[in-house]
């Protein structure tokens, strides 16, 4: 998320005039609501090897952060830091009944979630349009950066006790569950110990459709007792494995008779598995030349020098070991008929040397020179890059209310496509809210999947596109005392590329505009809380194949009850889109492209739950989908990939503090 863009807000504790014996009451009525074949219609075991999450959005774009992170109640907060911007200590809520705590999977958990293929950490691309700050070379392989540990989002946790925290997610079946774990222990002597883990393993409703994904993360913070140095040095991987059938073959075959044996619909692809693979190895140094403090007030950094590292190896391989009578789907991608490869990988090994300059509080100068070296193996070519970035942030107060935060790099060498300049301003109006605009220039060269693809090292596409270049103007707006917040976008995109039906990559030569509106809001009146967001966005391409209106939000009674120790949420989440060309998904490339075959139908889905809290232990109870108990229409949101239907989950959160 874009730093200046994000507000947290806070509002008081929920009402407390509900009796405890009505209350508890409509907390077992939904448990006897639930019926027992909402849990026994799950498939069983599959067949499947694999892997992964991380559960906030990777993706450097421009939207607002999700209301649990600025809606909180009975807030205590940890404090933590990110290797790239030590200064800045973060709050993070410990003990808070968040409002969204029931949404366990990652692509709920974004502002007007993300589309998906049905199951939980499959691919994903998000409904609002965003464009990809992407910096240097890049597989183009986006469909999983929903899930992927990255080292600038590692939180290195700042606390004077241990602190575990622990969140689990069950399913109708043992191959369905996730599990997220961090812990924070502070050593003598400076020394801060950080860990993470994260698995997803989900098996889908249809054959041949399984996600496993696993993320580790380990990180040590050392502050020295002189306060003259910080070191930060960490570990990361991302292990993804997907089964992937290639979408359903014919949505007829989705007939009432046959709502019940989803697993006897046919699929395209039955031997298909994409695989990605990715490891951080980093290290940030900074040496506090100059600072500025007394024995009341705690020593202020003014000079720092940096000093970064890290490789990181990457790789992605789609298989397909017997394509059978799955010829036909891939059509021209079938170079070999005993089976089907696409394999790219890379390393990269990056030196970053540069300096900060804080002139006083809230005024700020940092820059650096970047080095990489990318060792490219697009199976069966090999090359070599050498990228250069010249980056550069300033930081400062015009006036007291009025600030500006510009930020960029310039690339050079083989990177010289590549150049961004973001820049926001935000007017504080005290209790009249916040004002904000913010412009940004991005350009970028194509990706490499973009520009050629192998299947068994024998070319099927080699293009020569254009440098994509992308502009984005927004005015914004937020109000902490009014729960509101909102903005207005305009995105201008030169040498757009997209993957049409044909599965091939292609680039427009005329400039497509898309105009944005986004609404988020939420309401209380004593036990009543209701939360919604809207997005709107306007276009005319056709390649673009996003919807024009998204609503989600969600309603809940809250309170406390058994004498004020429990505290729970009863509500529903909803969610709609309407009626519009939406896209399908080509696993052998890992791209969304625009299926003209058939719209995506508008469908207002509706997620029954349930939430408590006792102490430090939260548990969720949920109904996903419940319309299908007396809709026979389909929902999906991406062509070919039915979600699930009447789909029963249950989770918890537990945090332990020494």
């Amino acid at each position: 998320m874009n730093a200046g863009m994000t507000g947290k807000f806070f509002i008081t504790q929920p009402g407390r005039l509900i009796s405890g014996g009505v209350f508890s009451s409509i907390i077992w009525c939904l448990f006897l609501f639930i019926p027992a074949h909402a849990i026994a219609q799950f498939p069983g075991q599959g067949q499947f090897p694999g892997q992964g999450i991380n559960g906030r959005n990777p993706m450097e774009d421009t939207t607002f952060a999700k209301s649990s992170d600025w809606i909180k109640i009975d807030s205590v907060n940890l404090y933590y830091t990110y290797m790239h911007d030590p200064e800045n200590h973060l709050k993070e809520p410990r003990d808070t009944m968040d409002f969204d705590f029931h949404q366990y999977d990652p692509a709920r958990r974004q502002d007007l979630f993300f589309q998906n293929l049905g199951n939980v950490g499959s691919a994903a691309r998000s409904q609002l349009f965003r464009g990809y700050q992407q910096k240097g070379v890049h597989s183009g392989m986006h469909q999983y950066d929903l899930y992927l540990a990255h080292p600038y989002r590692f939180k290195f946790f700042d606390t004077d006790i241990p602190v575990a925290d622990f969140y689990a997610s069950q399913g109708g079946s043992q191959d369905d569950g996730m599990l997220e774990a961090k812990f924070g222990r502070n050593f003598a002597k400076g020394y801060k110990l950080s860990l993470l883990y994260s698995r997803i393993n989900q098996l889908g409703l249809y054959q041949d459709q399984r996600n496993r994904l696993t993320n580790f993360g380990a990180g040590v913070q050392v502050d020295s007792e002189n306060e003259r140095y910080d070191g930060y040095f960490g570990y990361l991987s991302n292990a993804y494995t997907n089964q992937n059938n290639g979408g359903i073959t014919s949505y007829d075959s989705l007939a009432s008779q046959f709502r019940q044996i989803r697993r006897s619909v046919m699929v395209h692809l039955n031997n298909a598995l994409s695989t990605l693979r990715e490891r951080h190895f980093f290290s940030a140094h900074y040496f506090h030349i100059l600072s500025k403090g007394d024995s009341i007030r705690p020593s202020r950094k003014i000079f720092d020098l940096k000093y970064a590292v890290r490789f990181y190896d990457y790789l992605y391989k789609y298989t397909d070991s017997d394509i059978g009578t799955s010829a036909e789907y891939y059509g021209p991608f079938v170079t070999d008929d005993r089976g089907l490869r696409n394999f790219i990988g890379y390393t990269k090994f990056i030196n970053e040397a540069g300096f900060n300059l804080a002139l006083d509080e809230g005024n700020s100068l940092s820059g650096s020179l970047e080095h990489r070296l990318v060792n490219i193996n697009h199976e069966p070519v090999e090359s070599r890059r050498n990228e250069v970035f010249i980056n550069g942030r300033i930081r400062t107060n015009i006036f007291q209310r009025f600030r500006l935060d510009a930020h960029g790099y310039l690339g050079l060498l083989d990177a010289s496509a590549n150049f961004n300049l973001d820049g926001t301003a935000t007017l504080d109006l005290s209790k009249f809210g916040m004002i904000g605009g913010r412009l940004r220039i991005h350009q970028r060269r194509p990706d490499l999947i973009e520009e050629n693809l192998y299947v068994n090292q024998i070319p099927v596409w080699q293009n020569d596109f254009k440098n994509v270049n992308s502009n984005l103007l927004e005015v914004s707006y937020r109000n902490p005392g009014w729960n509101l917040e909102g903005a207005i976008r305009w995105w201008l995109i030169d040498n757009y590329i997209y993957f049409g039906p044909d599965f091939f990559p292609a680039q427009l030569d005329q400039a497509i505009s898309i105009q944005q509106i986004y609404l988020r809001g939420a309401y209380k009146l004593a036990f009543i809380r209701l939360e919604a967001a809207v997005g709107i966005q306007n276009y005319e391409a056709e390649e673009v194949a996003l919807p024009n209106l998204i609503i989600e939000g969600t309603a809940a009674l809250t309170g406390r009850i058994f004498r004020r120790k429990l505290k729970f949420q009863l509500g529903t989440d909803f969610r709609f889109t309407n009626a519009y060309n939406g896209a399908g998904f080509f696993p052998l490339a890992g791209q969304f492209y625009v299926d003209n075959t058939r719209m995506v139908s508008s469908y207002p889905a509706l997620d029954p739950f349930i939430a408590i809290q006792i102490g430090s232990l939260k548990v969720f109870l949920k109904w996903e989908n419940i319309n299908s108990v007396w809709s026979d229409e389909v929902y999906d949101q991406v062509i070919g990939y039915p979600q699930f239907e009447n789909y029963f989950r249950f989770g918890f959160n537990f945090k332990l503090f020494n």
